[in-house]
This record gives C-alpha cells, sequence and structure tokens, in this order.
C-alpha cells in the first residue's frame, strides 16, 4: 500500500465519534508499543477497507448503517468458517 497520497487515491470526508477516534488512537499506540510502528489512521483505515473487500460483504436492500454493520459481522463470520 502507498506510504502517501497518489493520484490513484481518492480523500473522503468522514466523521467519527470521539469513541472511534480513541479506538483507532489506541491501535497505533498498541502497534507502536509492542514493537510495531505508530500507524496513522488513514492507514488503519484503508486496511479496514481492504479487509471489507476480502471479506465480501452482502448489502442488498441494506437500509440502514447499524444494517450495514450487521452484514459486515455476518461476512466476517461466514468468511472465519
Amino acid at each position: 500500500m502507498p506510504k502517501k497520497l497518489t493520484e490513484e487515491m481518492h480523500r473522503i470526508p468522514a466523521a467519527f465519534t470521539r469513541d472511534m477516534m480513541e479506538w483507532l488512537a489506541e491501535l497505533s499506540r498498541d502497534a507502536k508499543f509492542t514493537g510495531g510502528s505508530a500507524l496513522r489512521t488513514t492507514q488503519i483505515l484503508r486496511a479496514l477497507v481492504r479487509a471489507g473487500m476480502w471479506v465480501g460483504i452482502d448489502v442488498k436492500g441494506v437500509r440502514s448503517e447499524d444494517e450495514l454493520f450487521e452484514r459486515i459481522k455476518a461476512g466476517i463470520l461466514k468468511k472465519k468458517r
């Protein structure tokens, strides 16, 4: 994955709750203080998107973020088997 913004990449606006931002920061700190490197929020989010692409998520008929969350969980559990 590229380390900096390239022509193939697009910036998108995103809004996160305080809890979400704290979780992202905690992931970064945990990586750094357990022998890895501090991860930037964008690196974490790109990796999460790539994982979602790998899992394959059925979004047919989804009407809300909560329903999408449930479909993502179902996709992960299905892939895990």
